[in-house]
């Protein structure tokens, strides 16, 4: 299909609510470009097309899209031009926690155009991993900025909106969430910059839910657990720089993104960093249809921060979830030593995810950590061998372990294990 005479359509690489994003030949110039359809006859797909103008004509970077060519089309349409940037979206490269070295990287990879946008007085405003991105001879080290169909001047007034919440949930600030919403800042980026580096170091998002209204209330009302409270192998410098880009309060952030490229270049690169735990709590949802002689589960991690049939805000804060290779589910809970307050919070836990489901719970605890994502210590393979006690029982611990539950909970012995029945009546 040949669009205004110019451009030959080849592959469709994306679409959203009123543009759809094409890989496109350029018959004029030849080359390869990234065509932007936006729809006909849809007054915010023209809003969009003439702002990702006025944006794209204001700032000059070669990490962020420029014009090529637009027009409007005969139907009511209308196209950008812009160069193809080649590379991984970075969403194809989390969901596993990465040390810090790389997360400094690709802070101040982000850093560098967005402080061109920046100071050229305007706000990206859906700053996401699917727009960041990854050039694919680096690593973390260069990356692009794209989409700019939601760009604004901090100037211009939130009518330009209608007040509508613009953005992505999960990364939009939560100011955008309250009445009225807030003018833009430079500390939307900000917030959002903060969002995709804890990712990147946490191997899961710092507000995640079922839906749009979960994440909302999550935002509105709650504090993620801080980076290292989650395990993941950053300094403690990095831990408070990403902990302040994701205040609620937004005068809490800093400034911009040269703020952000600042801080981040006064933290000393740390390619890996000593467990910050020295106790862990395991519990292993093994699927009810497996028997002991089922294949092993093994350390192979399918998913982070999420496992089928586990619902993420149902945990202790600091829980860390996934799921392994045959389909057990895998929560860590962490604190400062193996006490009486770790393991009754461990098996209350086991406790209420077995209400309604069909898993059989193992749970047991001892000094460890989680290095590079796994939990390491006797705890795991204490927790994986209770499976074969676990045939008649929702909720089972070691003899260990039992040491500190006893008097809290009804616990029934059942080989070498014990069958967790029920907390005692206080």
């Amino acid at each position: 299909m040949l669009i205004d005479g110019r451009f030959t359509l080849i592959e469709r690489l994306g679409r959203g609510a009123s543009s759809t994003v094409w890989r496109a030949r350029d018959e004029r110039r030849g080359g390869e470009v990234a065509l932007k359809l936006f729809a006909p006859r849809d007054p915010e797909a023209q809003l969009r097309f003439d702002r990702e103008i006025a944006a794209l004509s204001a700032v000059v970077h070669p990490r962020l899209p420029r014009l090529i060519a637009s027009a409007r089309l005969e139907d009511g349409g209308a196209y950008l031009a812009m160069p193809l940037f080649e590379g991984d979206a970075l969403s194809a490269r989390l969901g596993v926690a990465h040390a810090e070295v790389k997360v400094r990287a690709l802070g101040l990879a982000i850093c560098d155009p967005l402080s061109a946008l920046h100071r050229a007085g305007l706000v990206h405003r859906d700053l996401k991993p699917e727009h960041v991105i990854i050039d694919s001879a680096s690593d973390f080290s260069a990356v692009s900025l794209i989409d700019m169909g939601l760009a604004l001047a901090a100037s211009d007034p939130r009518s330009l909106t209608a007040g509508n919440v613009v953005g992505t949930f999960g990364y939009l600030p939560p100011e955008q969430l309250r009445s009225p919403p807030a003018a833009a800042s430079p500390r939307w980026d900000v917030f959002s910059l903060g969002c995709i580096m804890y990712e990147c170091a946490a191997g899961q998002p710092p507000f995640a839910g079922r839906d749009r209204a979960q994440i909302a209330a999550k935002m509105l009302a709650e504090s993620p657990p801080t980076l290292r409270e989650t395990g993941a192998a950053v300094s403690l410098a990095m831990d408070e720089l990403v902990r302040a880009m994701i205040a609620s309060a937004p005068e809490q952030r800093p400034a911009d993104a040269d703020a952000v490229r600042a801080a981040l270049s006064s933290i000393e690169p740390e390619s890996s960093a000593e467990p910050t735990h020295s106790a862990i709590a395991v519990i292993v949802g093994h699927p009810a249809e497996q028997t002991s002689s089922a294949q092993q589960t093994t350390d192979v991690v399918t998913t982070h921060g999420a496992a089928s049939g586990v619902d993420r805000a149902s945990l202790p804060s600091g829980a860390w979830v996934t799921e392994t290779a045959d389909g057990a589910a895998l929560i860590v809970l962490r604190a400062e030593r193996v006490d009486r307050a770790l393991v009754v919070r461990a098996l209350q836990c086991a406790l209420l995810l077995s209400s309604g489901s069909d898993r059989r719970w193992c749970v047991s605890a001892s000094l460890g950590a989680l290095v590079d994502r796994w939990p390491r210590g006797p705890a795991l393979q204490r927790a994986l061998a209770l499976r074969a006690h676990s045939a008649s029982a929702t909720v089972v611990t070691d003899a260990h372990t039992a040491l500190f539950a006893d008097g809290a909970f009804a616990l029934a012995p059942v080989g070498t294990a014990f069958v967790v029945e029920a907390p005692r009546a206080s």
